[in-house]
């Protein structure tokens, strides 16, 4: 068990732990959970570890009580608590989300456990980000995790401003998950391409991990470097690069995109308009 906040993996797991609205208990060798599957996932993780939200939130001697909730939001792609501490009545902030958009709010890190921090630097960043693609590369979903004390007389109940709690913010970490696919889903894309149907991913996960995951279950074909340059650059985009074509451009394209990564809703929409203009029908 790892009891002491004081050091970086402490650091690490509290976010983990509190950042994370799921409910995990262990009965002898048993998990029950309620919540998110991401967000068990994790919570498991820091239980293992000696820190269960649940146990440090609940009961009479709750180390921490909850203050307000910024819901996971596909346009910034976060979310964030904030907590007070019941021993020192002291506010803290703690995020979780897309690598690159929580990097991006952080002004400092902790190389060591003394407890230092130091300004986070364009090298730094870039760093996290080639970290983040190696194990996207192997088809984990990967989560950064921050968290600052905040400064604030916020009460349970009061609004909340979103853009005061996600900001300078202390990195802690990255956290990947293995989610695999179903053991039906190879089979199904199989039979779905026998029958002449063409099967598109549209998926808020990075695009290394997304195109990862779809040439496991056979969406896209194993040896890219087979295909047209154009066709495989067609293939596989982020929603940014999908949403920032115009629809002429859309329909020049000499494939669909089999794989459209960091989806937000209106991003699937795109899709099934570009889809009906080419006379498909869609099933989702």
């Amino acid at each position: 068990m790892v009891k002491d906040s004081q050091n970086s993996l402490g650091d690490f797991l509290q976010v983990a732990s509190l950042a994370n609205l799921a409910t995990v208990t262990q009965k002898e060798d048993r998990w029950d959970a309620r919540g998110d599957p991401t967000e068990i996932a994790i919570q498991v993780f820091s239980t293992r570890f000696g820190w269960n939200r649940h146990e440090r939130t609940a009961g009479e001697k709750a180390e921490w009580q909850d203050v307000a909730e910024l819901p996971f939001d596909s346009d910034v792609k976060r979310m964030s608590v904030v907590m007070k501490h019941n021993g020192t009545g002291q506010l803290h902030a703690y995020t979780k989300g897309a690598v690159e958009r929580v990097i991006q709010i952080c002004t400092k890190y902790a190389p060591s456990d003394d407890g230092q921090l130091v300004p986070v630097t364009d090298e730094f960043r870039e760093d996290i980000l080639r970290n983040m693609e190696v194990f996207a590369g192997l088809g984990l979903r990967v989560l950064a995790l921050a968290s600052k004390p905040f400064e604030s007389t916020l009460q349970k109940g009061d609004d909340v401003d979103r853009k005061l709690v996600e900001c300078d913010l202390v990195f802690r970490g990255l956290i990947g998950l293995y989610d695999p696919p179903r053991p039906e889903s190879a089979p199904a894309v199989r039979q779905c391409h026998e029958a002449g149907i063409s099967v598109h991913m549209l998926t808020g996960d990075h695009p290394e991990t997304a195109k990862a995951i779809a040439i496991e279950v056979g969406i896209l074909p194993s040896r890219m470097e087979r295909i047209a340059r154009d066709v495989a650059a067609a293939m596989v985009m982020t929603a940014s690069q999908f949403d920032g074509l115009s629809d002429e451009e859309v329909d020049r394209l000499p494939v669909l995109p089999l794989v459209v990564a960091r989806c937000a809703p209106s991003t699937k929409v795109r899709m099934i308009e570009a889809l009906h203009r080419r006379k498909r029908f869609v099933a989702m």
